[in-house]
């Protein structure tokens, strides 16, 4: 059957990718207010329909990746069913999450002047740069300090001063860094594949054109790709001895988003197998050295930026936020609101305890 070729798996997503984005332009996340009238609201029953199409298309691309994974494709035809999956992304509205507005009004808090560790984007005019974003945000982080590092605000408000704030350029502008960041993670998967010996078609296809990436960092516009695509840049150096470099580019992935820390210890890893002398040496150098070198990124970043340290006091503010996503949150929540009723408790205690516990 043709759906089982490379060539019939890329048109079948392809296929799921327009419906993805065909449905998204009526029920993805669309802005409050779009002053082009490119990006509005059709209606509860266009909403459904378009949200089937949607999800539909989904399904479909999940299925032409699954399919792919089993052809004998080269790594030249996964990169172009990649760029045949993603072109109907770029013109789309955000897709299953409205995080890109939280980043456009916080990259306008910059020009503003405003502290982003502070303050949430509810600060801005409504009339003014951001404004229209920061009325886009959900809900629960309009009041949010940004838990983001100096870099990543470096680019949002240098998207926000381009585009002056207004929505449909902003967001195309922060589309066009999230594929920067997929075109840095596929150039990164096919470097790693080759120094391990392994198929870069295979990595590719597991780690680039796989629809959770495409959804979440392409469709849904999330900075995560551009943490990835630096975390794995630093990986490609340091796999080829250049620890030190490697160690910096991991220290820029934490001035977008700190989680990127954690990959240190996989570079520790590398530099205390390559290090001579007695053991404990080798240890401290695999364990201190690429911290000491990203803690050293990170705070230029910091102090060139001019944004502040207070990146380092907003890391949880994620975890204020209730979300019926989170498994420990709503156990928690199930727990505490149970704790008050039988036993007449507070309920919060209880419900950070399963959260810390999860």
């Amino acid at each position: 059957m043709w759906a089982l070729s490379a060539v019939g798996c890329r048109r079948l997503g392809a296929v799921g990718s327009l419906a993805i984005v065909g449905g998204g332009w009526f029920a993805g996340k669309l802005p409050f207010h779009d002053p082009w009238g490119l990006w509005t609201d059709h209606g509860s029953a266009t909403k459904a329909v378009a949200a089937a199409v949607a999800y539909v298309g989904l399904t479909v691309l999940v299925v032409a990746w699954w399919q792919y994974g089993k052809t004998a494709s080269t790594a030249r035809d996964t990169l172009v069913t990649l760029a045949w999956w993603t072109a109907p992304f770029l013109l789309a509205p955000p897709l299953y999450s409205a995080d890109v507005y939280s980043y456009i009004a916080q990259g306008s808090m910059v020009v503003e002047g405003h502290d982003v560790y502070t303050l949430g984007p509810s600060a801005l005019d409504p009339g003014g740069i951001g404004g229209d974003a920061a009325a886009s945000v959900g809900n629960h982080w309009r009041d949010t300090p940004a838990p983001y590092g100096p870099l990543f605000l470096l680019i949002s408000a240098a998207v926000a001063w381009a585009t002056g704030g207004t929505i449909v350029p902003a967001v195309l502008a922060m589309r066009l860094v999230a594929l920067a960041s997929l075109a840095l993670i596929a150039l990164s998967l096919r470097r790693l594949a080759r120094e391990h010996g392994r198929s870069e078609s295979r990595a590719l296809w597991l780690g680039a054109l796989n629809p959770l990436l495409l959804i979440h960092v392409v469709g849904g516009v999330h900075n995560d790709g551009l943490m990835i695509g630096l975390m794995l840049s630093g990986f490609v150096l340091a796999l080829r001895g250049k620890w030190i470099a490697g160690s910096a580019l991991v220290g820029l992935a934490m001035m977008v988003k700190s989680p990127a820390a954690v990959s240190l210890l996989f570079i520790g890893v590398l530099v205390h197998s390559a290090a001579t002398g007695p053991q404990w040496r080798r240890w401290a150098k695999g364990l201190l050295a690429p911290g000491l070198i990203a803690c050293a990124v990170a705070g230029g970043a910091t102090l060139v930026s001019g944004t502040g340290f207070g990146w380092l006091t907003t890391q949880g503010v994620a975890a204020n936020i209730h979300t019926a996503l989170s498994a420990t949150s709503d156990l928690g929540l199930g727990l505490g609101e149970l704790a008050h009723l039988l036993l007449g408790v507070d309920a919060e205690p209880v419900k950070s305890a399963v959260q810390t516990l999860g």
